[in-house]
């Protein structure tokens, strides 16, 4: 084959190369770009053949910097940011996907309306200004009669501008009822960290400076929130140090990627780990291996006191020391006595220490009490807020101007949130498994409009029939996605938006060692025609509504929005837009010293460097700043919860429940079955590739979420040697995994790694409706799970669910 004249062997190359990724994803690209592709070839006018750009990956909620290649304006590959403080150029499987679910050939190009019956995949395409019609229509009324309160919004895990942007629409529409699928309640322990610290942040480890890590069912390298910052993290962490051999021990009821990783995996009974952390403490305490300088200069609760009123107060030291002995806890837990004092020890003396729990939402969730008895083992070690120890995340708002609403907006505003007063969900911002019921009931009023923006409770929650029963009860509900999934099937009306690489938008995280990060993410390629940006629909909806509404959404664009939170930035004149580490390190020292870091002199300048590195941070970490981060009643680590006692002052206690217990950290037993009909625990966990139960829609995913198991594109469950045998099952075998809700067909893997009389499933598969390459594969183990609502979070707990196996 020859090379035309007119053409270079670089060019040729480059051209090829660009030909062949076209060719990959040919049924997914509109026609104009692949035919201006193959125009632009060796011709004397063509653009710069390739270029590079900064964005951000939102594939899960870890928002990992990206640095596309992008060929004749067609994105090609995907690299990680090096700049980019949370990953530094790292990428899990998720981010790597991302141009699949780009060019996916079943993403929704044209806004749908129903035509046939709620659920029967009967769509129309119509255009933007039907459907927007159809939306100020439905709400002008709402807003007339019964008021706005009758719209609810169920809002995914978006940290950007669509969370922004809903939050000021519902407050200047006038509903209460903007409600996460994925409460912060059930992330990094926040219900845990408000109880003991006072505050309202998520939590994160400095684990590269930590010589001991005891981690409780964390799931740290399987479904960590931050899956590229996790893996990075954990190997900083084992990197070499002179002088130290850092050990890791992971508690989980089956061996998972953590467990395999770590020194020792430890197996305990699900449901259990808080009753584990809890003797963990009695050891401590009793041997004296506690900071006490720390516990007496920065802890409240330690010792039995008196308060106010002259009232005796049990302290956590009595309680430890009374209820949870090795021996006792033994029988619980299912880990031996002996392991518990050789644990114990070592935590202690190999300090920094910190104790982890787990830190997403979803199935995994720990109950509170649990997770606060975890965290009590950091604050024993004196690992709060110290190098080596855990970091309290700052409080980072951009865009957060008030918005004043009208009298409607008012009046609808003070009405009772659908899923429940405050004092039914202590320290949940959340309890959506409670909607089924009050939209079926009308109670507290009735719902007149259901969004799902992100959403899909009727596949990740246990209520997910009732959620069924609930949306064909609601006479408008429309889904904002990109995709059908298993809830916008019942919907009248699904507005699909543009892709995270075809956008303005922004994301706001920190990084596991505390320093705040606001990334931008620009538009990659051009969208297919027809698309619309979420906020911009969003906000013709608004104007549609009037000029009170449309107040709530000031800025013209979503690019206009972006700037306005870079200016905010940029007026604070803290930290530094990304770059290298090197100039990161320089900025940490000048700042550290009292000095500001080498700043952009104009916000254009600013705005050019975010743009080239892909956002901004502030490397400035303070330890032991106990104004911020111990902001409890006593200004000290609660032990013993002030909030909690407030909280629960008019909710009468729990069966068996005596004094102060309720107050402090502590094992509450798992409902026993009655039926006695279930002996066996069943343990559902996510897969690392699909976690977050964002990502089945992707075949790539989908082939390697079970590649540790030798399975694909199916469930499983694992069942220890000792209990197959019991019940004559071998591997291979089709067995029904059953609970008092229903029952799953699932394939047998007979595995050592998971704990005798526990049922382990994996999370992920079995929707149906997400496209070609998820629709029916698998089973969805929350079809099947006990949906306990944790009582002083409302989130449910999964993990205390019985279960009975037989062969098929």
């Amino acid at each position: 084959m020859s090379i035309p004249p007119q053409l270079t062997r670089r060019d040729f190359l480059t051209a090829a190369c660009a030909t062949c990724a076209t060719c990959v994803a040919g049924p997914c690209l509109w026609a104009d770009q692949r035919s201006r592709h193959l125009t632009y070839v060796g011709a004397e006018d063509a653009p710069p053949i390739e270029q590079f750009v900064m964005t951000v990956c939102r594939l899960c909620p870890g928002g990992c910097g990206l640095r596309v290649r992008v060929v004749h304006g067609c994105a090609v590959g995907v690299r990680g940011n090096t700049s980019h403080p949370v990953n530094r150029g790292g990428l899990c499987s998720r981010g790597s996907a991302v141009l699949q679910e780009l060019y996916h050939p079943e993403r929704l190009r044209r806004p749908r309306q129903r035509v046939g019956a709620r659920g029967s995949g009967q769509w129309q395409e119509i255009e933007w200004e039907a459907a927007i019609g159809q939306i100020v229509e439905k709400l002008s009324a709402i807003r007339g009669r019964p008021g706005p309160h009758a719209l609810l919004t169920l809002i995914g895990r978006d940290r950007g501008l669509t969370r922004l942007a809903w939050r000021r629409f519902m407050r200047a529409f006038g509903s209460p009822n903007l409600i996460p699928v994925s409460p912060a309640a059930a992330l990094a322990g926040v219900p845990a960290i408000r109880a003991t610290h006072g505050v309202e942040q998520r939590i994160g480890y400095d684990l590269p400076r930590a010589a001991y890590v005891m981690s409780f069912a964390s799931q740290w390298l399987d479904a960590h929130w931050s899956a590229a910052q996790a893996s990075r993290a954990y190997a900083e962490f084992r990197r070499s140090r002179p002088g130290l051999r850092p050990r890791w021990v992971h508690v989980e009821p089956r061996m998972s990627l953590t467990g395999a990783k770590a020194n020792e995996w430890v197996p305990v009974r699900p449901g259990t780990e808080g009753a584990l952390a809890l003797a963990f403490a009695h050891v401590i305490v009793r041997e004296g291996l506690y900071d006490r300088e720390f516990v007496a200069e920065h802890c409240h609760g330690f010792e039995d006191w008196t308060d106010s009123q002259r009232h005796a107060r049990l302290g956590f030291r009595r309680l430890v020391l009374q209820e949870y002995s090795p021996a006792r806890v033994q029988e619980i837990t299912g880990v031996p006595e002996g392991t518990i004092f050789r644990l114990a020890r070592e935590f202690s003396r190999h300090r920094p220490a910190v104790a982890i729990g787990y830190d997403d939402g979803g199935c995994g969730t720990q109950r509170v009490y649990d997770r606060m008895a975890i965290h009590s083992l950091n604050a024993l070690v004196g690992s709060i807020d110290v190098p080596g120890g855990v970091t309290v995340f700052g409080d980072m708002s951009l865009l957060d101007t008030q918005v004043s609403p009208d009298e409607t907006a008012r009046h609808g505003l003070a009405q009772p949130r659908l899923d429940g007063p405050i004092t039914e969900r202590h320290l949940g911002d959340s309890a959506v498994d409670r909607l089924p019921a009050a939209i079926g009931q009308s109670v507290p009023y009735g719902t007149e409009a259901v969004f799902l923006v992100g959403a899909n409770p009727v596949f990740d929650s246990p209520e997910g029939a009732g959620f069924v029963e609930a949306l064909l009860r609601v006479p408008l509900v429309v889904g904002f996605a990109d995709f059908a999934d298993d809830s916008n099937r019942y919907a009248d009306l699904i507005l699909p938006g543009l892709h995270g690489l075809e956008r303005w938008d922004l994301d706001l995280t920190h990084t596991l060692s505390g320093h705040p990060v606001f990334s931008v993410s620009q538009p990659v390629v051009e969208p297919p025609p027809g698309l619309r940006h979420p906020y911009d629909v969003l906000r013709a909806i608004a104007q549609g509504l009037g000029e009170s509404v449309a107040a709530g959404l000031p800025w013209e664009s979503a690019a206009d929005a972006v700037q306005a939170a870079a200016r905010e930035l940029f007026e604070g004149g803290r930290g530094a837009a990304f770059g290298p580490a090197h100039e990161e390190s320089w900025t940490q020292l000048l700042e550290s010293r009292g000095w500001r870091a080498p700043f952009a002199e104009t916000f254009d300048a600013f705005w050019e460097d975010l743009l080239k590195g892909g956002g901004w941070t502030d490397p400035i970490y303070f330890h032991e700043e106990w104004d911020r981060v111990l902001k409890a009643p006593a200004r000290r680590f609660a032990f013993h919860s002030e909030l909690l006692r407030q909280s629960l002052a008019d909710t009468p206690p729990a069966a068996g429940e005596q004094g102060d217990v309720r107050f402090l950290p502590h094992h509450e037993p798992l409902p026993a079955d009655p039926s006695r009909r279930f002996p066996l625990q069943l343990y559902v966990y996510s897969l690392p590739a699909l976690a977050h139960m964002e990502n089945a829609h992707l075949p790539w995913l989908n082939d390697i979420s079970g590649a540790y198991m030798l399975q694909k594109w199916d469930s499983w469950v694992e069942i220890h040697p000792e209990t197959a045998k019991r019940y004559g099952i071998h591997a291979g075998d089709r067995v029904a995994v059953s609970t008092s809700r229903g029952r799953l067909e699932l394939r047998a893997k007979i595995f050592a790694g998971v704990m005798p009389g526990v049922l382990a499933v994996p999370f992920g598969f079995g929707h149906e409706c997400a496209g070609r390459w998820a629709a029916r594969e698998g089973g969805n183990p929350a079809r099947i799970v006990t949906p306990l609502q944790d009582r002083l979070s409302g989130v449910p707990f999964w993990n205390g669910t019985h279960a009975a196996v037989s062969k098929v």
